[in-house]
């Protein structure tokens, strides 16, 4: 055999095993889902609150699984809520919005098969937003006399009942929740006479995450 029937002969190997069973040439087999058996939700629960520094929103979303645990692409679902005075769901998307105080049960249907996901989600009352008149006030006159209108470092200090002293010295800050709330006493320095804050300083924090208003 001469060189060139030789090399023809090596090429031609080469290319039936580049074509052959398992060969470099033969395309990977894609692997497609088949029908649905199962279905899942991304969440069976959502807490939800109606205050203004809360979440009304919440997502859920679903899939449905062949006998493999593949994703089929095609299924679709179908969202709705059993209470919709407390919880309404977009039919398509499976968006949550708070309505109202209670409970709701949210459920995905799949078109094709009928096959059904289930959450829950709870709605907290709505919390009416404090006031330094009604709620702020009692609990800041509680402060040393030093602190009050017409005590004796009334002009180092300002009256503690008082809105404008209390925002206008830095004894808070608006949405600072770092705010020396407790009483200060002069030059900064503070003193026994804050701990009728302290007792509060819940409120007093909640009050400042909400703003601070009169």
């Amino acid at each position: 055999m001469n060189a060139t029937k030789r090399y023809a002969s090596v090429g031609a190997l080469a290319l039936l095993a580049l074509g052959g069973c398992g060969g470099l040439l033969q395309k990977h087999t894609e692997f497609k889902a088949g029908p649905a058996k199962s279905v899942s939700i991304s969440a069976t629960s959502a807490s939800l609150s109606l205050d203004a520094n809360g979440h009304k929103t919440a997502a859920f979303t679903a899939a449905a699984l062949d006998d493999k645990g593949l994703a089929v692409p095609s299924a679709r679902f179908t969202w709705t809520s059993s209470n919709p005075n407390v919880a309404t769901v977009d039919p398509d998307t499976g968006v949550v919005a708070a309505v109202g105080a209670g409970v709701a049960g949210i459920s995905g249907v799949e078109k094709t098969t009928g096959m059904i996901v289930h959450a829950q989600v709870t709605v907290s009352p709505q919390e009416l937003p404090l006031t330094f008149a009604v709620d702020i006030k009692p609990k800041a006159s509680l402060s040393c006399s030093c602190h009050e209108a017409g005590g004796a470092k009334n002009g180092a200090t300002g009256a503690m009942s008082d809105y404008a002293n209390i925002t206008g010295k830095g004894y808070v800050t608006a949405g600072d929740l770092n705010s020396p709330y407790l009483v200060k006493g002069t030059g900064g320095a503070g003193h026994g006479g804050g701990d009728a804050w302290s007792t509060n300083a819940d409120t007093i924090k909640k009050w400042i995450q909400q703003g601070a208003k009169p």
